[in-house]
């Protein structure tokens, strides 16, 4: 890219960094802290509420430094999301967390893909990435998804909704369920159900903390287990459709090779070695939360509130149906385990 392309960019970038540093301030707050949307999910609701009264998207001067951040720095973000990972989770968590995992992921994406593309009629691309969002990581599964497939703004924002709603919902009633004995399960078997059937990071952390800090430990590790898992899911679907594609004569478009995703895998590995003194790490994860809440905002900022009414009920209620999958799958899955 040449000089004067950066030049170009550097209006939009900054509006999305600025935009972001409000985002982060908002989360600070008490009150916004304590519905355990996290950073990424309330940068994109800020992003979405602002570009529906202002259509900063469709500005000539910005356009291309927020198409830039909802694009390369999110593969960026995802690639340094790997110095969260180490194989040494993997190891620590056990048979029972990697089965759980597996099962929620494999299974629920499926009934999304399935139930989406042939009962709700919704586009493959839809269903892909509301089963994206909800057998991964939740919106950050969804864009760097969204980002494979080349899927439009509005069915990503669309997806996105499903894990707001619906993840929100999920870290108020495990709790719940918890407190009432909802499921005859151990302390740690609930902590790997919360880690294997929740939508995102922050909603997983909020949700393990509510019930004790041994809990939310192992239900993150679990989580982070379905995060590693993002890698192999994009490139097995990026397969699958280049599978597909080669089966209609009409397309003669190659889908893109996810290379993100595979120097993903290789930060995860470089990762478990331990190279890297501990306060680079922590500083490489703040940086890393600020470039994917960028790249959050500025796909808010492209998908307006009445983008995502135009969609339709059926995004939502996809979202609905894998959300009770989740919670009785698992809670079933992790009942039979102990």
């Amino acid at each position: 890219m040449k000089l004067r392309a950066y030049y170009l960019l550097l209006p939009g970038l900054l509006a999305v960094f600025l935009l972001t540093l409000v985002s982060h301030s908002l989360n600070q707050v008490t009150w916004f802290a304590s519905l355990g949307l996290g950073s990424l999910t309330l940068a994109i609701l800020l992003g979405m509420v602002l570009g529906s009264f202002w259509p900063i998207a469709q500005s000539p001067k910005l356009v291309l430094g927020i198409t830039f951040s909802k694009g390369p720095l999110l593969r960026w973000g995802i690639i340094l999301y790997g110095f969260r990972l180490s194989l040494q989770q993997v190891e620590a968590l056990g048979s029972v967390a990697i089965i759980s995992d597996l099962f929620i992921l494999i299974s629920t994406f499926l009934l999304c893909y399935l139930v989406g593309t042939k009962l709700l009629k919704l586009s493959a691309n839809s269903a892909t990435l509301i089963g994206a969002g909800s057998s991964i990581c939740g919106a950050a599964a969804v864009v760097a998804t969204g980002a494979s497939i080349k899927a439009s703004e509005q069915e990503q924002a669309s997806a996105v909704s499903t894990v707001v709603i619906f993840g929100t919902l999920s870290l108020l009633l495990y709790p719940w369920m918890y407190q009432h004995g909802f499921w005859a399960m151990s302390e740690q078997a609930f902590a790997v159900y919360i880690g294997s059937s929740i939508h995102e990071v922050a909603q997983v952390v909020a949700a393990g903390s509510a019930i004790s800090s041994e809990v939310a430990e192992t239900a993150i590790a679990t989580k982070m287990l379905r995060v590693m898992m993002l890698g192999p899911f994009l490139f097995l679907i990026l397969r699958c459709l280049s599978f597909a594609n080669e089966g209609n004569s009409d397309s003669k478009e190659r889908l893109p090779v996810p290379w993100f995703a595979f120097i993903f895998i290789a930060v995860v590995v470089f990762n478990s070695f331990h190279l890297l003194p501990e306060n680079v790490i922590n500083l490489i994860i703040t940086l890393d939360d600020f470039i994917l809440a960028m790249a959050m905002l500025a796909l808010g900022l492209s998908s307006s509130v009445a983008a995502i009414r135009a969609a339709g009920t059926k995004p939502i209620a996809l979202g609905a149906l894998a959300w009770c999958w989740l919670i009785l799958a698992g809670g079933f899955l992790q009942v039979w385990l102990s």
